[in-house]
């Protein structure tokens, strides 16, 4: 990574945090992104002229990119508007296609460059009350590894990790419905609220991501942390019925 440059949005607490800390441990100049600027540089994924402002502004500076790491994005738990799950698109998925639009262009003409998406596991497991955050974490899957296959012998790459819980502040930027929520979106809250506080160091993300910046073939999915690898092998090897409700019961759903 010496000498390398790498944007990292969403880059001022948590998983961001951690990946723009390893990426400078390994030798890249990182520019780290955030909406409240407090010493990053300031970008709002949802909006295109931000998103083009900044690129222009670091290809300015240092003449390339070499990594773009998708990270920004929120959480919704319970049920929404119709404007508050477009708000979350915006983020989550769209914000991310915004960014790497901005630029290819630019790793095209240099001929190398890797972009990757902080997918989860929902992107694979969707969880209940997540319907929306667990379909824009579907699109940004499935739009990375397309790009990717669009992008195999240019030198450039498009991938994808996916984490489960990470011991952050997530629930801090988590929107849940003005309601309030009951019944079992309520129990839903206090099990993500539990597997948050017992969840990995996101440090786990932030060496992934090294990884797969630096890996001379790189997978274009990697799960990441134990919660993410165990589910992944027990949802292949367990029959439906069972995992499932494994699943649910983690939850603090019924077993129907």
């Amino acid at each position: 990574m010496k000498d390398q440059i790498a944007i990292v949005t969403g880059a001022s607490s948590g998983i961001g945090a951690a990946i723009a800390t390893q990426l400078k441990k390994a030798g890249a100049t990182v520019i780290g992104t955030s909406r409240s600027r407090g010493g990053f540089a300031w970008l709002d994924v949802a909006d295109a002229a931000s998103c083009q402002a900044l690129v222009a502004e670091v290809l300015a500076q240092h003449d390339r990119i070499d990594l773009l790491v998708n990270n920004a994005g929120g959480a919704q738990i319970d049920a929404f508007t119709e404007e508050e799950n477009r708000a979350v698109f915006e983020t989550n998925f769209f914000g991310a296609m915004r960014m790497a639009r901005e630029v290819l262009p630019a790793m095209r003409t240099a001929g190398r460059g890797r972009i990757v998406n902080i997918c989860s596991v929902v992107s694979f497991l969707p969880a209940p009350f997540m319907g929306v955050y667990a379909a824009t974490k579907h699109a940004l899957q499935g739009f990375s590894t397309s790009l990717d296959h669009e992008l195999r012998g240019t030198g450039l790459r498009s991938l994808a990790v996916r984490p489960g819980f990470m011991r952050t502040a997530i629930g801090d930027n988590t929107t849940h419905a003005e309601s309030g929520g009951e019944g079992q979106a309520i129990d839903v809250r206090r099990s993500v609220e539990a597997s948050l506080a017992n969840a990995d160091d996101p440090m786990v993300v932030a060496r992934a991501v090294l990884r797969l910046a630096t890996m001379p073939n790189p997978p274009a999915i990697l799960d990441t942390g134990r919660e993410a690898r165990n589910l992944r092998r027990l949802q292949a090897i367990l029959p439906t019925a069972l995992f499932e409700l494994g699943f649910r019961k983690q939850f603090g759903l019924g077993e129907q």
